[in-house]
Parts: C-alpha cells; structure tokens; sequence
C-alpha cells in the first residue's frame, strides 16, 4: 500500500504540480516516514514536493508534516541528513518561527553537526549551505536560539570555514554570524576575541 501511494505521489510531481490541484496522497506520504523501510523514499519526494514553492511548504504544514520532520531530527541516520537538512531549510524560508520548536526540542545541534560534515553533497547543492541557511534562521532575532548556538561553537565553526571554496556556503556563514551577533552583545564579545573581524575584514576585499 505504502509503495503504491509513493509512487502515485511521485507521478502527480511528474505532471503539472499546482495549488488547485493538491496531492491526495500528502498525508500518507508522511505516514510513510514511520516506517524504515520506506524512509529514504519519502523523504526525497517531500523533498522535490517542497521545492515547489510556498504554497506546497505552507500545504506540507497544514497537513502535519512538522511533527514528523522535527522527531526525525533525532535520528543518527547518516543517510538521511541530506534530505531532514534540505526539508527544514525549505520550511523555515517560508515560516522562520519554526525556529522556536526547534530549539525547544534542542534540535539545533542536528543542524551543528550538519554544517561541520564535509562529506555530504546533495545533488548540485552542498548540504552544509542548507544548514548555515537553517542556522541562520535559528538565530534571528532569537535570543534563546542565539545563546543555544554561541554555547553550541556556532561562532567558531563558522570562522573555520568562512574561507570554504563555496561562495554561496560563504554568504550564508557570514549571514549566519551577523544574525548571531544581532542585538547580542555575549556573542558579539566572543566574536571580537575569536578575531572575527580579522577574518572578515579579508572577504571585504
């Protein structure tokens, strides 16, 4: 059953995907998420499903997609850390007060993790983009994603990597900084003792 109605979801992704038209099988694509053997599968369609755009995140959410991605975050799975990476950044770029569950559940350090993993490419994008994005969203204009991530190493990790090949990873490092150092004096005194402004006095030029 549950590969039948994967597969019909992932022919209506193969058509011509629009608002007036939803997927009939959405709730049962994240029923799907509770079993393991059929996880990597739904995911990378509510991956390619949330691509869509807005409306299919905001359609995601209404149907009760948050719970099921937030428990997955405390899965060990290597393998599915692309895809929970791409999900959440695909979420918080329509809705950023997501934010707040995610540090709630102590979620964050998922993303933390992510970020420091050098091994994980998905398809032409770099996972760790997704997660400085997703970090990024944590921590603006949040005081306890801000302090959650300052005591998670998130300055240092970004400074090791602010000179990464990756322009776009870059961008969204130092996006990630200026959002911790916002209205956050703590963070702000770490950055000047880590030297951060000598690092990113050399991306001026």
């Amino acid at each position: 059953f549950f590969e039948e109605q994967l597969t019909a979801f992932q022919v209506w992704l193969q058509g011509n995907p629009e608002p007036q038209n939803p997927p009939e099988q959405l709730p049962i694509v994240l029923q799907v998420l509770l079993s393991q053997a059929h996880r990597i599968r739904a995911l990378e369609l509510l991956e390619k499903f949330l691509d869509i755009g807005p409306w299919a995140v905001n359609l995601a959410l209404n149907v009760g997609i948050f719970p099921y991605v937030l428990k997955l975050l405390q899965s060990q799975a290597v393998e599915l850390r692309p895809y929970l990476v791409c999900i959440w950044a695909k979420i918080l770029a329509v809705d950023y007060t997501c934010q707040v569950d995610i540090v709630r559940e102590a979620a964050d350090t998922y993303f933390l993790n992510a970020l420091q993993d050098t091994t994980t490419v998905f398809g032409q994008f770099n996972c760790r983009t997704f997660a400085a994005f997703v970090l990024a969203s944590i921590v603006y204009k949040f005081e306890q994603g801000q302090t959650n991530a300052l005591q998670g190493s998130l300055l240092s990790i970004c400074l090791e990597q602010l000179y990464d090949k990756d322009p776009v990873l870059r961008k969204w490092m130092v996006i990630c900084l200026g959002n911790l150092w916002l209205n956050y004096e703590d963070a702000r005194w770490s950055g000047a003792r880590d030297l951060a402004y000598e690092k990113l006095y050399v991306l001026l030029k």
